[in-house]
Parts: C-alpha cells; sequence; structure tokens
C-alpha cells in the first residue's frame, strides 16, 4: 500500500484522528467533561462560549442544549460541517478557520481548549493564541485549557508510543524530544501514521507541553489572574503536580 505523507493540516481535515478516537468519545464521556467544566468555572447563568478548536462539535453541541450561546472554531471543513448540525433553536456559530482566530473583543465569558489541543503552534504563537483569548473574554470572563502536563512527560508513560486498533486498521503516535526547543515548555515531535483501508498516511508535528509554573506565568502575562490547577476532567479532579493530565482555570 503507498505511503502518503501530508502536512498536519491536511492530516488533521482527513479526519483520520477523531475517525480512531470516536469510539472512545461517547456521549456519556462529553457530558462528565461538560459537567466538571460547570462545577469547575463556577460561572452561572447562560453564557457566550468560545469552543476551540470545536472538532466535530461535541462539547459546543452539549453546552448549546444546556441553553448557552456558542462559537466555535476548526481547521476542518468535515468538522465544521458536522459542528453545524444542531436543532432549530440552538445558538452556534461555527468558523473554519486556525484555533488562534480572532473573532472580535470582550465577546465571551468563556473560554474552552479542550483535548490536548493547546500547543501545536510554535511557543510565540501559544503565548500569542493566549493574548488573543485574554483580548475575547469580557471582564472577569474565564478559560479553561485541558492538556497534559509537561512536568511529568517522562514519568507518566506519555512519551511511549500509542496504537490504537480498530479491526484490520490502526493508528500509531510516537513522540520524541524535538530538536527545536524553547525557553518555556517542552517541544515534542510527532510521527502519527494511520494505516486504513484506502490508504496508509503519514505526518509530523510538533507540540509544545508547559510544566504548570510556566504557564501559570505565560497566562499571568497574557492578562490572566487567579489560575487553579486540577488534575483532569474524569475521575478524580483534585490537582496532584504528579498528574499526567492538568486542567486549569484562568480568569482575566
Amino acid at each position: 500500500m503507498t505511503l502518503v505523507t501530508l502536512s498536519p493540516a491536511d492530516f488533521f481535515a482527513l479526519d483520520d484522528f477523531m475517525y480512531f478516537q470516536q469510539d472512545r468519545l461517547d456521549d456519556t464521556v462529553t457530558e462528565q467533561e461538560i459537567n466538571s467544566i460547570i462545577d469547575i468555572t463556577a460561572m452561572p447563568g447562560k453564557l457566550h462560549i468560545l469552543d476551540t478548536p470545536c472538532g466535530y462539535g461535541r462539547h459546543s453541541k452539549s453546552l448549546m442544549q444546556r441553553g448557552h450561546q456558542v462559537t466555535g472554531i476548526d481547521l476542518s471543513p468535515r468538522f465544521i460541517d458536522q459542528a453545524q448540525t444542531y436543532p432549530p433553536g440552538q445558538q452556534g456559530t461555527f468558523i473554519l478557520g486556525e484555533m488562534d482566530t480572532q473573532v472580535g473583543e470582550a465577546l465571551f465569558d468563556l473560554v474552552l481548549i479542550l483535548f490536548n489541543s493547546f500547543g501545536y503552534y510554535p511557543h510565540p504563537r501559544n503565548v500569542n493564541f493566549l493574548e488573543r483569548c485574554a483580548l475575547q473574554l469580557k471582564p472577569s470572563g474565564k478559560i479553561v485549557i485541558d492538556t497534559i502536563n509537561g512536568a511529568t512527560l517522562q514519568t507518566s508513560g506519555f512519551m511511549q508510543p500509542v496504537v490504537i486498533g480498530k479491526g484490520e486498521e490502526s493508528l500509531r503516535i510516537e513522540k520524541q524530544i524535538a530538536d527545536i526547543q524553547y525557553e518555556e515548555g517542552i517541544n515534542l515531535h510527532y510521527t502519527i501514521t494511520s494505516q486504513r483501508k484506502t490508504q496508509t498516511t503519514r505526518t509530523a508535528l510538533d507540540v509544545v507541553f508547559y510544566r504548570p509554573e510556566e504557564l501559570d506565568a505565560i497566562l499571568k502575562r497574557s492578562g490572566f489572574r487567579q489560575t487553579t490547577f486540577y488534575s483532569g476532567l474524569l475521575g478524580e479532579k483534585s490537582w496532584d503536580p504528579q498528574s499526567k493530565k492538568m486542567v486549569l482555570v484562568a480568569q482575566k
């Protein structure tokens, strides 16, 4: 079978990554994650929420069903098409674009960056992304970042190769420390190989993961305050510095 090398944008637009992940991201998991977000943000009333990147809209749709107004941004045309399929009467706007696209200023009560989606740009652009998030939030608005704890990359098993099988098809994810490093964060080089019935594709990309104190400092420089850390959106949420996952809430 021919191996096709894809850019990261083309790979994610192809939808292979979510094809292998969707079986474990059912409605029960989504509702548990949304319940946790509501709990840790403690923001009453109906909110205007920015979900970026929104993927195919699993979090956005759950929030819309609860009466919130949601704006979602994603780079994948296929995901945006899926996200736009929601019942009449719910408030949703979905935009095709990079996750750091700025929609406006002081528009949102809450910004969500979920599913380990932060860090996909070089470090300076990651910082700029958070600055744009702060600009788009109303005074006292909040941001939730659901990511991997950069302090435990080497000890949590995160660096081990991951293979997700689906019948005769498979997705293999390999990680190593990248050659290029920044003054903050740990830059990892990913190689992702997707073997489908029709073709095998491979893409390479870098992702920066941050230690808690680094992300806290970046958020404060970007206009946020009162950062609170949690160990995930599923199961035990109390912060453990040795946790593999890291979820934080920061207020503007």
